[in-house]
């Protein structure tokens, strides 16, 4: 038991208790949603069935299994049917933002998930992923650096 005091000096009485005797429920839902039908979701914890929202499988939700304890990170990794052929995903922006903020301007996002024949494939040693994420942020229009030239970040990222 641990006593603390406060400001005016009257000692308050708090009980520790271990973590792991202290009940709680907590709970984790994820809503998929994609341009191209899921096939399935797997974690590093265990997990419901996955449930579709629509006939084509392109919206889903996945819940984790009861039981979970949150004591390590949620990892879900999310397989798609022909994820090979290229898509492009628009996004309007929201009416209610500013414009020129974040979330007031439209964006696109194109996804290119080429399949290689196999005899490409085995002559090379490894593969990879390449993510291009640009920020388009207000950030973006400041120098890139204190030199005399102005160049801005997002010049620079072009």
């Amino acid at each position: 038991m641990v006593e603390e005091r406060s400001s005016e000096g009257a000692g308050v009485q708090v009980t520790s208790v271990p973590a792991s005797l202290v009940p709680y429920s907590l709970s984790f839902s994820a809503r998929v949603s994609s341009p191209r039908p899921v096939s399935k979701v797997e974690s590093n914890c265990s997990l419901d069935p996955l449930q579709y929202l629509n006939t084509d499988q392109t919206q889903a939700t996945v819940k984790l299994a009861a039981g979970h304890k949150f004591d390590r990170d949620v990892e879900l990794l999310i397989y798609y049917k022909d994820a090979h052929q290229p898509t492009a995903v628009v996004e309007a922006g929201q009416a209610s933002a500013e414009p020129g903020s974040l979330m007031g301007d439209p964006v696109v996002m194109v996804s290119l998930y080429p399949e290689f024949p196999q005899s490409v494939m085995s002559s090379m040693a490894s593969c990879g992923e390449f993510v291009f994420l640009v920020d388009r942020s207000g950030s973006m229009d400041c120098p890139t650096n204190d030199t005399e030239q102005q160049e801005t970040r997002i010049s620079s990222a072009r």
